[in-house]
Parts: structure tokens; sequence; C-alpha cells
């Protein structure tokens, strides 16, 4: 069986949407008045290969032949009926955390998190979706699991509603020998009312369930344990003028850690009004979290003050991380000065940690960031930026126990110089980066620095099809486990043919990483990419690159060269 019929095999699901699609597009297109087609399809092929000396467990990055056909566009049928959709699907057989599916069927196919796919029916103040979505309520119940479901949206006048169900999480079996720990399959419902408007002012009770399915696995995964947990939050946003806004949350939670736990309780609160609603045994608690923000904002100037209170036991049930057992104090900024030439905005403020004291450790440390953007001159201009973050998910188990303190700081000057031929211009980029994080390996914290210095060159013609750009890097990278050193040098050239029907770029990096102790690796790495336009909204792309590693003593005459080919035909409506 040659290739093609393979391709024609294993996506013939892609090629009848692609088929459909393009029959509404040439009905669209001679319907104007009534039916329109807004966005772009693409359909691409991605060739890899790889050749390897020496080393014995190198994997291959990416599968050796790749379909994926991607569509992001909106069906309009008159003046108030639409339906936005959204396609991306690929032959590719496996994801991250989810192990190739057996006789898998176009449902399945669909619903694979390595696909993606949606539309979205919506009729004037009536939105629905069906498929790949994210629902998102409120700070404290949900705004970023993505579901594969339906959900529906609607805002006649100044009445809410919301309902959304899916599974965000697919049954996995555990397999220890394949480092797989299963997961159980995880669904999530959730509903909003309320009065206002979904963009503005507005008062709405969110509700959100999130369950786990004991009876998904036929094996129970070791050190994972299924759970169930509702989120309730009241949430009001007020626009008292065109400059002043309040946001404030109310949010209570009751979380089960292990619905196979023992169903005896204690005194602490009584669950007999949610118990017909939630599974309640010795696992589940119940806490709260609370948000209030307020703010000002004219045309040039902003200020906002928040406080912001999370229980170290509260869960929100539609995040995946949330850091608890906190209160933030932060004042919010936003300065755009001198016709917006100096531009400001950041955030400063103290979070307490620990505020229940269940833990050793308690601090207490200042949080924020700052971004600025001066333009001194015509020709000068300077970019700084310092952020400090934190996290902390207060979980027992070292697989899930996140822990980590981030500090970043940047400064770019930039020097450009522009007249009727040429643009020219040169920046310099110094950064440093601090990040201590706890290591469920080594079950203590581990304290990563990084130092780098960077420029870039650019230069344009007006008159010409010609540009390059020369870029220099260096980094250090040192950790309690490691440190790296990293000097990295890069060409690249553009020109255009065809009165820029054709656009040409060829794309050249050399870097050298060296270990203490060993000798230095090399990589030298080359990428050449072709545009052309075959029609007004139609562009067919191909390129080609080479990624060729040779290691030193690290690895003792270990070579990788990895060859990879794309091909990709793209359509705009």
């Amino acid at each position: 069986m040659n290739l093609f019929t393979i391709f024609l095999v294993k996506n013939r699901f892609q090629i009848v949407l692609l088929f459909v699609m393009v029959n509404v597009t040439i009905y669209a297109q001679n319907n104007k008045q009534f039916l329109r087609l807004n966005g772009m399809i693409s359909l691409s092929y991605d060739n890899y290969s790889s050749n390897v000396k020496n080393y014995n467990l190198f994997r291959n990055r990416y599968p050796a032949d790749l379909f994926r056909l991607n569509a992001n566009a909106t069906l309009y049928f008159g003046k108030y009926f639409s339906i936005p959709f959204g396609i991306n699907f690929s032959n590719q057989e496996k994801t991250f955390n989810l192990p190739t599916l057996p006789e898998e069927g176009v449902y399945n196919y669909i619903r694979n998190p390595r696909n993606n796919f949606h539309f979205d029916p919506t009729y004037k103040w009536i939105h629905t979706t069906f498929g790949s979505h994210t629902p998102q309520y409120s700070e404290f119940t949900s705004g970023d699991m993505q579901i594969f479901g339906m959900g529906v949206d609607i805002n006649p006048g100044k009445f809410i509603f919301s309902a959304n169900y899916g599974t965000s999480q697919y049954a996995v079996e555990p397999n220890p020998s394949l480092r797989i720990p299963g997961a159980y399959e995880q669904k999530i419902m959730g509903a909003r009312i309320g009065i206002g408007k979904l963009k503005g002012s507005k008062f709405t009770l969110n509700l959100v369930k999130v369950s786990d399915d004991v009876h998904s696995l036929k094996q129970n995964p070791i050190g994972i344990k299924p759970k169930e947990g509702i989120s309730f939050a009241p949430m009001l946003e007020v626009d008292f003028t065109k400059n002043i806004k309040l946001k404030s949350e109310f949010a209570a939670s009751v979380f089960t850690e292990d619905l196979l736990a023992k169903n005896s309780l204690g005194n602490e609160f009584d669950f007999d009004k949610i118990s017909k609603i939630i599974t309640i045994n010795n696992s589940s608690h119940l806490d709260y979290a609370h948000i209030n923000n307020i703010s000002w904002h004219s045309k040039n100037i902003g200020v906002g003050v928040e406080v912001k209170y999370i229980g170290p036991g509260f869960m929100s049930v539609g995040y995946r991380n949330i850091e608890k057992d906190i209160i933030d104090y932060k004042l919010l900024t936003d300065f755009k000065l001198f016709k917006n030439k100096f531009i400001l905005n950041g955030s400063v403020g103290l979070r307490t940690n620990n505020i229940s004291g269940t833990k050793l450790d308690k601090n207490k440390r200042v949080i924020g960031n700052v971004n600025l953007l001066a333009q001194f001159t015509k020709k000068f201009s300077l970019n700084f930026s310092y952020s400090n973050f934190g996290f902390r998910n207060n979980r027992k188990e070292n697989m899930y126990r996140i822990e980590m303190v981030s500090n970043s700081f940047s400064l770019t000057p930039t020097y450009q110089i522009a007249n009727k031929n040429r643009m020219q211009q040169l920046s310099l980029t110094t950064s440093f980066d601090q990040f201590t994080q706890y290591d469920a390996y080594t079950q203590s914290f581990l304290e990563t620095t990084s130092k780098m210095l960077q420029t870039n060159y650019l230069i344009s013609f007006n008159k010409s099809s010609f540009h390059f750009a020369l870029f220099a890097l260096y980094m250090e990278n040192s950790s309690d486990l490691l440190s790296i050193k990293m000097e990295n040098a890069g060409l690249n050239l553009g020109y255009y043919f065809f009165k820029k029907k054709l656009k040409t770029n060829l794309y050249t990096t050399f870097t050298r990483m060296e270990r203490p102790g060993f000798t230095p690796d090399d990589r030298l790495n080359f990428r050449l990419k072709m545009r052309y336009k075959l029609a007004k909204k139609t562009d067919f792309d191909i390129s080609f690159s080479q990624y060729n590693n040779r290691y030193g003593s690290y690895r003792p005459g270990a070579e990788i060269q990895e060859n990879k080919l794309q091909v990709m035909l793209t359509q705009k409506f």
C-alpha cells in the first residue's frame, strides 16, 4: 500500500470535512448576500527523519509522516445567524498524556485531546458550542480547563444564563513499565445565572462541579485518588462610570480528596444539605476565597487596588492549579504619558503565605511586576521589565506538590535609524532570572540562576527586496545539579522574487554548549523557507530544516542529524 493510499485511509474524516467546506465556500461565494465565510483553512504535511551515531537513548522528536488539517472560520447566514468553527486534526497516534486508543472510531478520534474540534452556532443573543471548549465563568470557579462537550450562553436583555458539560480528562490505564501513572475519567458541569451583560456590569451566581469516575479504570492507579468537588461563587461587576469599575467575588468550595475513603465524618462542618449533590466522606473539606478590586482609568492613567484571600482548603475546581492559603494586597498602575512616549504598567503588593499556620514556615514577601517602555528620542528607546512571582499549591503528595518562586529582570535599549532608502535597528538585551522550585525527586528545593546577554542587528531596504538580520547570544545557566554555558550566533537572510509573490528566507545558527569537566557540544542548524502566493488569498509554503548536533565528551562520539520537510497550502476567505 503506497503512502497516498495510507493517507486516504487514515485521514478519510478530514478529507470529507475539507470537501464539504470547499463546496460550502463555493456556494457562499455565489450567494454573497445571504451566505458568507470568513477565516482560513490549511492542509499540511511534515516529513521527519534522523541519522544517529553513538546515542542509543535518542528518541525521534516528531513522527515520520504527519498530516494536519487546520481551519478557523465563521460561516454567516444572513444578518443574525453564524457558525464559528475550529478544526485541528492530524494523524498523530498519541499525545504526551494519552496513549494510543485501540480501534479508534470517529467519535473517539474527534474528542481525542491531540485534536481540537468545535462548532458554535450563534443567533443574536444565543451562543452555543459543541466540541472542545473552555468554560470561563469567574476567577474562583472555571477558566482554564478545556473540556469536550457542549455549552450554551444566553443574554437576552439583562438576563444571563450559561451551562456547560463535558469531559476534561479521559481514562488512562496505569502502566508502570511505560511510566504511565494513569488517570480516572473526569467530567465537569457548570452553570451560571444572573442579571446584566456578559461584557459589562452584571451580578451572577456561578456553580461548577468536577467528578472523577471511579469505575472508569480496571485497576486503580498507585498514588492517584478519585476526586469530586464543587465551587460556588456569587460575583459582582459594576461599571459605575466609564472610568470607575468594581469587581467583587466570594466563593466557597466543598472538595472530596478521595471518593474511596471511609464515610465517617467529624463535626467540623454540617454537610447534610449538599450530600445529595456531592460525595461526602472523611476526606471532604470546606473552605472559602474572595477577591475585591476597584480601579479608575482615564485615557492616560489607571490606578487600582486589589485584595485577595484564598483559604488553605479552597479548590477552584475549574482550574488546573491555584495557589492557596494566601492573602494578597496589590496596587495596580497603568500610565501613558508624553503622547505615549512613556508607558508604565505593573503591580506591587504584599503576599502572606501559610495564613492558617498549618506549616512550619510562614513568610511575607513583596510580589509584583513592572514594564516600562520609554521613547527618549525618535531613534532611541528603552524597555525594562521586572517580575517577582511565587506559586504554592499546598499538596502533600510529592508527585503533585508545586512550590516555586521566580525573579526575572531584563533591560533592552534599542537604537533605530530610518530614512528613504533603508531602516536599521540595533538592540542589546541583558537579563537575569532566578528560579527556586521544590523538586519531588530529591524532596528538596533547587535554585536555578540564568544570565543572558543578546544583541540583534536588522537592516531592510525600501527599494530592494533584500533584508537580513544578525544576532548573537551568551547565556550562563547554573543550578544545584548542573551548570551550562551557551554561545549562539545566527544569520537570517530574506529576498522577495516576482514582485513579492515569492518570499524566501534562509535561517542558520551555530550553538556551542559547555558543561564543567567536558568538551563542548556543537550544533549547526539550517532552515530554508519559501512562500508563494498562488492567488490573492491562497499561499503555498515549503520549508526544509536540518539540525546537526555533535556532542563532546559528555556523550563521546555521539552525532545526530535531523531533517524535516514541511509543505502547507493555506486558503483565506
